[in-house]
């Protein structure tokens, strides 16, 4: 028969849909996240971070809901267990985190060189396309201490600690870890005013990476 424009149009429709659907669900299965599970974005996140890493499977460790918001709680759940994603959703509702490529520990306080490890926006206050931010320091990416939570630089780019709750969470961004965004900590508070470094989270997750 013949071919119409409505068949080329149609075709062309088709064929978009598709790619756009294959781009996302290639190997982005559903993972075990409270806090992605609620995004509309979900299957783009976990693209996101397996294209970040390098790596395409994430196992749920720790969630602070579940388990308790406190140090303590994410020690006993993530030391010692290799590569990880922390995912954070703040009192705002943005999403951002820190991939850490050496285990997490309880000591009395120490510094660790870990160049692979990055930081990242999943969404924020500018609305910017997910972003990850690499280090441009190669000693002082991680900081190990028995009762913070996970903190990313030597000038906590990002960390929480001890009461996840009840104490204010930092964010000094940038320090350690290249803002090439050019936003500054409001990347991660949500803070219209860039002077402020504080926030307070709604849900954190730690995944193991593999």
């Amino acid at each position: 028969r013949f071919i119409t424009i409505k068949d080329i149009e149609f075709k062309e429709v088709k064929e978009v849909k598709n790619y756009s659907v294959n781009k996302y669900e290639k190997g982005t299965d559903s993972i075990d996240s409270n806090i992605l599970n609620e995004s509309k974005r979900e299957k783009e996140f976990i693209g996101k971070i397996y294209e970040w890493t390098g790596y395409n499977k994430m196992e749920l460790l720790y969630r602070g809901t579940r388990d308790g918001m406190t140090s303590n709680s994410f020690h006993k759940k993530c030391d010692g267990k290799g590569k990880t994603i922390t995912l954070i959703k703040n009192e705002k509702g943005y999403i951002f985190g820190g991939y850490a490529s050496i285990s997490w520990n309880s000591s009395n306080g120490s510094y660790c060189s870990s160049p692979d490890s990055f930081l990242f926006t999943l969404t924020n206050i500018y609305n910017t396309n997910p972003t990850k931010f690499r280090s441009i320091n190669n000693n002082r990416e991680i900081y190990h201490h028995y009762n913070n939570g996970p903190v990313f630089g030597g000038e906590i780019d990002l960390g929480l600690y001890n009461d996840f709750l009840n104490s204010q969470s930092i964010a000094k961004f940038p320090d350690t870890y290249q803002d090439i965004l050019r936003k500054g900590k409001s990347i991660f508070t949500g803070n219209s005013n860039n002077n402020i470094n504080t926030f307070k989270i709604k849900e954190i997750e730690v995944f193991k990476i593999s």
